[in-house]
């Protein structure tokens, strides 16, 4: 890629995502979430998990745990009042999904393991220019194909949609970013990344 790749990093979004450490066994409520501004939103739960049985659904906001009020709290220090000894509960007070009423719900901290959302061998081209061109290949066993549109980079990733910023630095592509709450940065040479990505949740 026209001098595209001589170094660039990639910044997911204005959203911050977390969750479990992915295929490493935890204990906890298997939840992942989002912060938007100040409210934490359940994008996803580990199956079979204490949220899931509590009867939590994707949507709910999150506003309390054990009565504490999250507002001013960071991501990382909800998900470590989530987590706890195996066998002690915690009380979750939530916004149900498309209403405005508050419940409370106990949920039973467990062993449990989140899927990876992204891990294995990363094998990345780049064509075309900064304004105008792609990023292609394969991260694991999943393709890739981002557009590449006025240093601006999107496309699909597992059904989710990811926008980065796009940078140019000396010789050395570097594309860095939040993924699913995990800081990545890798370093490529001359529109080509070979490396290997541990989990993502």
């Amino acid at each position: 890629m026209k001098k595209l790749m001589t170094g660039l990093s990639f910044v997911f979004g204005a959203l911050v995502m977390t969750s479990a450490n992915a295929g490493q066994v935890y204990t906890g409520v298997g939840l992942t979430l989002r912060q938007d501004q100040t409210n934490f939103v359940v994008i996803d739960k580990v199956a079979n998990g204490p949220a899931d049985k509590a009867g939590i659904r994707i949507g709910d906001v999150l506003v309390r745990i054990d009565g504490r009020e999250l507002a001013g709290f960071t991501l990382d220090q909800v998900t470590s009042f989530l987590r706890g000894p195996q066998g002690t509960s915690v009380v979750l007070s939530l916004l149900s999904a498309g209403t405005r009423d508050t419940h409370d719900v106990t949920v039973i901290r467990d062993v449990v393991s989140a899927p990876c959302f992204m891990e294995g061998a990363v094998n990345l081209r780049a064509s075309g220019t900064p304004q105008f061109g792609n990023i292609y290949g394969w991260i694991g066993q999943d393709s890739v194909n981002w557009n590449v549109n006025n240093y601006q980079v999107s496309g699909p990733f597992k059904g989710e949609m990811l926008n980065f910023n796009l940078q140019i630095q000396m010789n050395n592509a570097v594309v860095s970013g939040w993924v699913h709450g995990a800081w990545l940065s890798w370093m490529g040479y001359q529109g080509a990344w070979n490396l290997y990505q541990n989990c993502v949740p």
